[in-house]
């Protein structure tokens, strides 16, 4: 009898600490505390207006190395620049050619006017080596969203 009470009290207590050890090491769901469930998060950069043609934003992060895969979430306009001239947005860490395997043509992951009226414009596109903007005109203020 004294052998089936021990058996019971061990298996009582192995199954305490496998519940206590499950507890512990299995994350809670988290709360979405906004629209944006964690991991999901965009980060920004505004641009201030009207630079002179031709400028080049290199969005890819100084502090990391080449290259750099993210997503172009979205282009916000908030000033309207002048008319005639476009920005395009390229799959790369370089704009020389000479410096890159990739035509041109191959690589734009968006292009909008540099007049664009104000508003958002939603790319949702992947980039694999880097996000740089060339701008051809006069642009205005902009927010480039984005996960990188």
């Amino acid at each position: 009898m004294k052998a089936n009470t021990q058996i019971i009290a061990s298996s009582i207590i192995a199954l305490a600490i496998l519940v206590a050890a499950l507890l512990f090491f299995l994350k809670p769901l988290q709360q979405t505390l906004a629209s944006v469930s964690q991991g999901s998060e965009q980060i920004s950069t505004t641009t201030s207006g009207f630079f002179v043609s031709p400028t080049i934003w290199n969005l890819t992060p100084l502090s990391t190395s080449s290259p750099m895969q993210g997503e172009f979430g979205s282009f916000v306009q908030t000033t309207v620049g002048t008319e005639g001239g476009n920005i395009n947005c390229y799959d790369a860490t370089t704009t020389s050619v000479l410096l890159r395997k990739e035509a041109t043509s191959s690589i734009l992951v968006a292009t909008l006017p540099t007049n664009a009226a104000v508003g958002n414009y939603i790319i949702d596109s992947r980039f694999y080596r880097g996000l740089i903007c060339v701008i051809d005109g006069t642009v205005g203020t902009t927010t480039i969203t984005g996960r990188w």
